[in-house]
């Protein structure tokens, strides 16, 4: 499991974090004949190091591992490489490939869709950790901001591509973003629904 790096002194919207030495010297080093470019560390774990990067030919940001050994014959070396083959090759009905569609939407959106669905709409207030959602109607307190989860390290904008799947395979996604929301919202729904049966029988 990975673990977040040394946590250093914290600001008032998040936290910041201190590189240790060996995640620091990765800091700027170009990968792969130079498509990718490290720019900071995210996590790390016993056996590897786990950096945000630039994916200088499709334009945008990835998650790169990295093993601690550059001996590909140590045994974390050999460790790594058989985690990489083993992950590559599963094959789950309940494991589903995930492709881009191309779009951006924040949080928030998806907050004023989501409580859509229940009939509410939302009303936003404040600014940044301070900012609540309320019901416009009611005034009631909604959604509220919690810096302890914050995450450490951020992009601005994280937008996947999905051009070659549509030029290669002739894949175009079908579920619009509300819809999906929707789709969400029903699930959750549905599972509380069975939840409260079991209790109140529980009760009985």
């Amino acid at each position: 499991m990975d673990t977040p790096l040394r946590q250093g002194a914290r600001t008032r919207d998040r936290p910041t974090w201190t590189p240790r030495p060996l995640a620091e010297s990765y800091i700027g080093r170009s990968l792969a004949d130079g498509r990718f470019m490290i720019r900071q560390p995210i996590a790390e774990g016993g056996m590897s190091l786990v950096f945000l990067a630039d994916d200088r030919q499709d334009g945008r940001p990835v998650a790169i591992k990295i093993c601690r050994d550059d001996d590909p014959d140590s045994s974390i070396g050999r460790r790594f490489a058989w985690e990489s083959r083993v992950l590559a090759n599963l094959q789950h009905p309940n494991l589903v490939s995930v492709l881009a569609t191309g779009e951006t939407h924040s949080v928030r959106e998806f907050v004023e869709l989501a409580f859509a669905q229940t009939g509410r709409t939302i009303a936003w207030s404040g600014a940044g950790a301070d900012e609540i959602g309320r019901d416009a109607i009611t005034g009631e307190a909604l959604v509220l901001v919690d810096p302890r989860y914050f995450r450490p390290t951020e992009v601005d904008e994280l937008r996947g591509d999905p051009t070659k799947a549509r030029e290669k395979l002739g894949w175009r996604h079908t579920t619009s973003f509300r819809d999906l929301v929707a789709e969400m919202v029903a699930g959750d729904r549905e599972a509380i629904s069975r939840e409260t049966g079991r209790h109140d029988h529980s009760t009985r």
